[in-house]
């Protein structure tokens, strides 16, 4: 851990100058820009604190994330940032959590940048609390080694607005159609589908609501529809960390259904402003 510590949930200190850790908030921001650091690199989906962040002359990079295999070119983005980054002082990588993305994201890089041992890194992860479930991040930092040379020219963007509210709920409802047969498998991983990850797939709904609530685009529903919003976040990222805990089917069976109960309710409830969203939830 860094020592001093700062206090940001989960902050762990990966190399001279490269940290992970969950979202800064405002305060927290100062706290790590008094150690130096003058970027924070995001691989949330939901957007970071760009405006905290500017306050501070903290640079922003996005580079959203899921819970799977990064692309190569995903990969390539976040080693260019984080030697970007370490031109400037210190970098802070964070996801949602601050456990699992952003520690994978602080590896890559260091990998990608020949900064770091593969075993150290892992066991960064480790400290981290990434989970083992999520077996693309490990595989990604099992697989990483040095480039030849840095990636040039790469278009760095401070924040990457999350996509429209029709095409976010279709990916979600793809994401449940995995859960639900993973659930009538007794909440195993089919041995015919071993690449499903539920726990990832309950963390991306969590992040898809809360990148709607983030967004403009839920001011133009009613003032109910943000509070079911926020509903359907807590209850899928509750049914992530039941996943993630090995809870036993009847429990994920509640929190599945608690799930889909919120997105049922709110979609019977504005159904006329969110027409072509095809939501099967039965």
């Amino acid at each position: 851990m860094l020592n001093p510590p700062i206090d940001v949930p989960y902050m762990v200190r990966f190399h001279r100058g490269v940290y992970s850790g969950e979202k800064p908030n405002p305060r927290q921001l100062s706290a790590l820009k008094n150690v130096n650091v003058n970027t924070v690199i995001c691989v949330d989906g939901a957007p970071p604190d760009v405006h905290a962040a500017s306050s501070l002359n903290i640079e922003t990079i996005h580079i959203p994330m899921h819970y799977g295999m990064p692309s190569e070119e995903t990969r390539e983005q976040l080693i260019a940032a984080v030697h970007h980054g370490l031109t400037k002082g210190g970098v802070y990588i964070h996801c949602h959590y601050g456990k699992h993305r952003s520690a994978a994201a602080a590896g890559i890089a260091l990998l990608g940048l020949n900064l770091a041992d593969r075993d150290v890194v892992k066991s960064k992860m480790e400290l981290s609390g990434t989970s083992k479930n999520y077996t693309g991040l490990w595989l990604a930092v099992e697989l990483q080694e040095p480039l030849p040379a840095i990636p040039e020219n790469v278009q760095f963007v401070e924040l990457v607005l999350p996509e429209g509210i029709t095409k976010n709920m279709i990916a979600m409802n793809r994401a449940f159609e995995r859960l639900e047969e993973v659930k009538n498998n007794g909440w195993n991983v089919p041995s015919s589908h071993p690449d499903l990850a539920p726990a990832a797939d309950a963390g991306f709904i969590a992040e898809m609501f809360r990148s709607l609530q983030l967004s403009d685009e839920v001011n133009q529903y009613p003032q109910d529809f943000e509070s079911l919003v926020v509903n359907a976040m807590h209850h899928a990222s509750g049914l992530e960390q039941a996943l993630l805990q090995n809870a036993e089917a009847a429990e994920l069976n509640r929190y599945l259904n608690r799930v889909e109960m919120s997105c049922i309710y709110c979609h019977d409830a504005h159904r006329s402003r969110t027409v072509t969203t095809q939501m099967i939830l039965q």
